[in-house]
């Protein structure tokens, strides 16, 4: 798409037509109303944003069709000249750069703000929050017999570690080197900038025993997003 086509009303009648077969979204982000971390790979790095809502529930009309609106018309030149065009739908929200408003594809969204303290996404809606918490945690005794916990799981396998919520490398890592000094009784321990991954999971099973990776809960529906919590992950 050339910068020089785009309008505030999309010109081709290819978006025209993509944007016809959409309708506004019944049910508000499940982001609206918080701060969350963008990439727009402008070159100016990653920038909180404080989400409004899905545009077309703030504004009533697909961006596609925002005639004379500024910041539809920034969006859609931006998203255009990346060199890896953005998805030409609807799953674009409407927030707030300090003062000033701007568009963003979903796929923008880097994080939610407080993914790294391991708060849930949906605050509001805490079971199953409250269960993946619980779960990984993992307790075991010292010699005296008193009673001691470790906030990680360890894989079956025993080269996967798993931590609830998006915990920062050093204190994730710290984490399990105090859990291999107390069943190995070994000084060696992992170095502290081993690469780790910020995941989201799901419960697999009414017993909450298990669970499996999923897209990031902005992606989806409220509904869906109350059932997903942030993983930290090592892989050795």
């Amino acid at each position: 798409m050339r910068p020089d086509s785009v309008t505030s009303q999309a010109c081709s009648a290819e978006i025209c037509s993509v944007a016809s077969d959409m309708a506004i979204h019944p049910e508000p982000s499940p982001i609206a109303g918080k701060t969350v971390v963008i990439d727009l790979c402008d070159g100016r790095g990653e920038r909180e944003c404080r989400i409004e809502d899905y545009w077309d529930r703030v504004n009533g009309v697909s961006w596609m069709f925002a005639e004379g609106n500024p910041a539809a018309l920034k969006y859609a030149i931006r998203a255009g000249m990346r060199s890896d065009p953005l998805p030409m739908d609807d799953e674009v929200l409407y927030g707030k750069i300090g003062p000033y408003g701007e568009l963003v594809h979903t796929s923008e969204v880097v994080a939610v703000q407080g993914e790294l303290s391991g708060d849930s996404p949906t605050p509001d809606s805490s079971t199953a929050a409250t269960a993946a918490a619980d779960a990984f945690v993992t307790h075991d005794q010292n010699a005296d017999g008193t009673a001691i916990t470790f906030a990680i799981v360890e894989d079956e396998s025993g080269d996967v570690f798993w931590a609830h919520g998006h915990v920062p490398a050093t204190e994730f890592i710290g984490e399990i080197n105090r859990w291999l000094t107390h069943t190995l009784d070994e000084d060696e321990v992992l170095r502290l900038d081993l690469p780790i991954d910020h995941l989201w999971a799901k419960f697999d099973d009414e017993h909450r025993d298990r669970f499996k990776l999923v897209d990031k809960p902005w992606l989806g529906t409220k509904e869906q997003a109350d059932q997903v919590f942030p993983v930290t992950r090592l892989l050795l």
